[in-house]
């Protein structure tokens, strides 16, 4: 009993070692690169194994698995592969297909660097390409507003006008100590322009702002944006990011399938002004106290007069920016005559001309128009792409043109290096932008002084009879400068304008 029992123990033994099936391959990536600690295991059992270092994997089966039986190859980041176990044993080098998911929790930081958003000890916003292009204004920044929390957002004073941009408030008395850095693909960018002129004193010379440097970027080459609020996030970048980064990522054409793609877009947005002050229009041009002739004094609430009296004996109240005249009552007065560019023969009423300032400013619109090619394979991925952007801004005869030609890709050169590339050039073209500060040819600084009681009309004929081109008219006070005059003849000076009406 002893000898036949041993024997049929050898015999089970044997018959074990026989029912073992070993399962050989390797696994590979679209690069033909072997990927390590990839799953291989047999559907429906707890038999697998992990890929090695050169992508070798040997998978050791109880028994014989049937034709039907299926090998599961899965891996992090990839598609996960489903196998006959007939066709293995045709096949042992699997290729697995990357797979484009959406990770919600994993956040790009300082110098690219991917981090999980959870454990990040700072608060950070993303934002995805397409929230600054739902409604294209002139400045991609202009599309943060609202989005991120802490984040204020100083409108420009033109179409092309800087943006400044703070995170958590002001820190900083210094001016432009407040502002968040601007990188772009790693490369920081560089503060507001402004020309030269003195923008502090009522002078000839005003300053122009063309802008930030980050002005001109695309909005449509822009595919997502990370918020860094707070100095432990920002800290790689130095002291010029203590207050915050905007990181911007533009594409490459990686999110394009593995096909050629072709996108166009248009956009037109308007705008026009939102809100007014309260202007006063009850009291018209004049002085408080007028001294009449033979000494008497004529309250502004009585008198009013442009140039000399009628008779000649004492001079009234046209050449003063003030409002302390007369009361709006219907009376009769000797005003402004634009044909004679002096007083008026006969008197006319005394009156206020409520849209005497609104009417210098119009609807102004946004034209964008975008092509886009982008293409995708194994090796790497390519766009270019081309966008026409026309600007007419809400005072007449500004705006701008501006055309941006973006190419940028990315290369697997070798399983160990990569390259990304992007060159951008823009053409931007503008003939007058507003000028800004306390100067005489501010357009802000005519709307401060204009008065009530004068007629914008009264303005259009912009240059003193037989003196064009040399002496402007500024019938009611030499600070003002001609609003008409700062609109439309700084593009063209030798162009004689002389008793012609503008437009609106």
């Amino acid at each position: 009993m002893t000898k036949k029992a041993f024997i049929l123990l050898l015999n089970l033994m044997a018959l074990t070692v026989h029912a073992q099936t070993v399962i050989k391959g390797k696994v590979i990536d679209k690069n033909d690169l072997p990927l390590t600690g990839v799953n291989v295991s047999v559907k429906g059992t707890n038999q697998g194994t992990i890929t090695d270092i050169d992508g070798n994997f040997s998978l050791t089966c109880k028994g014989t698995p049937k034709n039907t039986d299926i090998i599961v190859f899965n891996f992090l980041g990839y598609e996960t592969k489903n196998i006959l176990y007939e066709k293995m044993k045709q096949n042992g080098t699997i290729r697995l297909k990357e797979k484009n998911v959406s990770l919600n929790d994993v956040v790009v930081t300082a110098l690219g660097i991917k981090r999980n958003e959870r454990g990040l000890g700072y608060s950070t916003t993303k934002l995805e390409g397409d929230d600054i292009t739902k409604a294209i204004s002139t400045n991609w920044s202009q599309g943060l507003v609202g989005k991120v929390a802490g984040l204020s957002i100083n409108a420009p004073s033109g179409p092309l006008g800087s943006t400044r941009i703070s995170l958590r408030g002001d820190v900083s008395l210094n001016q432009g100590g407040n502002n968040a850095l601007i990188v772009v693909d790693g490369v920081p960018m560089s503060a507001p322009m402004l020309n030269s002129g003195n923008a502090l004193a009522a002078t000839s010379e005003a300053s122009i702002d063309f802008g930030n440097g980050f002005s001109d970027l695309n909005p449509e080459d822009i595919a997502s944006i990370q918020v860094l609020k707070g100095a432990s996030a920002t800290a790689l970048y130095g002291s010029r990011a203590a207050n915050g980064v905007i990181m911007i990522t533009t594409k490459n054409g990686s999110e394009q399938d593995k096909k050629l793609g072709v996108s166009f877009s248009s956009n037109t947005s308007i705008e026009n002004v939102l809100m007014w002050p309260d202007y006063q229009y009850e009291f018209g041009q004049g002085q408080a106290t007028n001294i009449g002739p033979e000494g008497s004094i004529y309250a502004g609430q009585h008198y009013y007069s442009y140039g000399d009296a009628p008779d000649g004996t004492y001079t009234g109240n046209g050449g003063t920016s003030s409002a302390f005249g007369p009361r709006f009552e219907g009376q009769l007065f000797y005003q402004y005559d634009k044909d004679k560019q002096d007083r008026a023969d006969e008197p006319t009423p005394w009156r206020a001309y409520k849209n005497n300032r609104k009417d210098l400013f119009r609807l102004g619109y946004t034209t964008t128009n975008s092509l886009s090619i982008s293409g995708n394979n194994d090796r790497g991925s390519v766009r270019a792409s081309l966008t026409h952007m026309k600007n007419n801004w809400i005072l007449p005869n500004t705006g701008f043109q501006r055309v941006t030609a973006t190419l940028s890709g990315q290369q697997q050169v070798s399983r160990l290096l990569s390259l990304n590339y992007r060159t951008t050039y823009t053409w931007r073209k503008s003939d007058n932008l507003p000028s800004v500060g306390y100067s005489s040819n501010s357009i802000a600084y005519f709307l401060i002084f204009q008065n009530p009681s004068i007629d914008l009309d009264w303005y259009r004929t912009m240059w003193i009879k037989g003196e064009e081109n040399v002496t402007q008219s500024q019938p009611f006070s030499k600070n003002i400068g001609n609003p008409f005059l700062t609109l439309y003849e700084c593009v063209n000076p030798t162009e004689k304008h002389s008793n012609i009406s503008m437009p609106i």
